[in-house]
């Protein structure tokens, strides 16, 4: 991946760089006004904010890619960034080879007789994964990112550990995140690629806000307009994606927020219920019941017998 910085100081910009041939390479950045441009023909990239936020411009699409959030950017793919803030911005940016990819694809998608007769015959079929920007909290790739941060900080600002590990890893949870997406995607009815492609990011952003805000009242009409498409569109088109509606999905989570609650052990059951948004402990119990086959006093007391 080369960077080239068009306005700024890249001294100050990059706190630690690093490559290795095949594999990829990474760059801890640090700046609080600074423009450039980047692209490698055969390299994904992976823009990771560890704090302040940076602007992205990719295939005419603008990002703003926020603390605790990333951009996956396919190969060969010319991305502008821009960094202007009052409070410098530090970022992870991480490069993996094709080839690497190719092989990590392989291995995941192959059985171990295969792997044993035929090492080296990496699948060679393109991999394209969908460009946007994702939260770190709900996929393996952006839990992997926070591991990752939290040794950053213990390790002075520098990578914390080995470099090759750094891309072997990444490129794995990359394709663990990306598999379930893409298979997703596929179930959208949408003829065209790139429509299907903007369907799904619209889709992927109505589940986030539904994951961030589970506990409050999510009305579809407003979650539909957050993603600019029509009730019913909205509606066949998230359940086709994701194997629930928008209504089932949201209690599911509202629910597992529950569970995390009971076990904290530190609110008791009608406390849940109400701040879980329930309008009553009887329906809570009821939707509980249903979902996990305990109702939420067996479930306290069976955690509590696990323990």
């Amino acid at each position: 991946m080369s960077t080239v910085v068009t306005k700024g100081n890249p001294q100050d910009f990059f706190l630690q760089q690093s490559e290795i041939p095949n594999k990829g390479r990474f760059d801890i950045s640090c700046s609080n006004h600074i423009t450039g441009y980047s692209h490698h023909p055969t390299r994904y990239g992976i823009k990771f904010v560890l704090s302040g936020s940076e602007s992205y411009e990719v295939n005419h699409h603008e990002y703003c890619v926020n603390s605790g959030t990333y951009l996956l950017v396919n190969k060969d793919q010319y991305h502008e960034f821009e960094v202007k803030q009052q409070q410098p911005s530090k970022a992870l940016c991480i490069g993996i080879d094709e080839m690497l990819l190719q092989d990590v694809y392989y291995t995941l998608t192959s059985s171990d007789h295969q792997l044993l007769e035929q090492p080296d015959s990496v699948t060679g079929s393109e991999l394209e994964f969908l460009e946007m920007v994702y939260t770190t909290g709900n996929n393996s790739l952006g839990q992997y990112l926070m591991n990752v941060k939290a040794g950053i900080y213990k390790n002075r600002e520098s990578l914390p550990i080995p470099e090759e590990e750094l891309y072997y890893s990444t490129a794995y949870h990359l394709i663990l995140s990306q598999t379930p997406l893409l298979k997703q995607m596929s179930r959208l009815p949408a003829r065209k690629k790139g429509t299907s492609q903007e369907l799904y990011k619209r889709l992927y952003h109505a589940k986030a806000i539904i994951d961030d805000y589970c506990l409050q009242p999510l009305p579809i009409e407003a979650l539909c307009k957050e993603v600019a498409l029509s009730e019913f569109h909205f509606y066949r088109s998230f359940k086709k994606a994701f194997g629930l509606s928008p209504h089932q999905y949201y209690l599911q989570q509202k629910l597992e927020k529950a569970k995390q609650l009971l076990l904290s052990h530190q609110h008791n059951i009608t406390d849940v219920a109400l701040h879980c948004g329930f309008a009553d402990l009887p329906s809570f119990r009821k939707a509980f019941k249903k979902a996990f086959a305990y109702s939420p006093l067996s479930f306290i007391k069976q955690a509590g017998l696990n323990n």
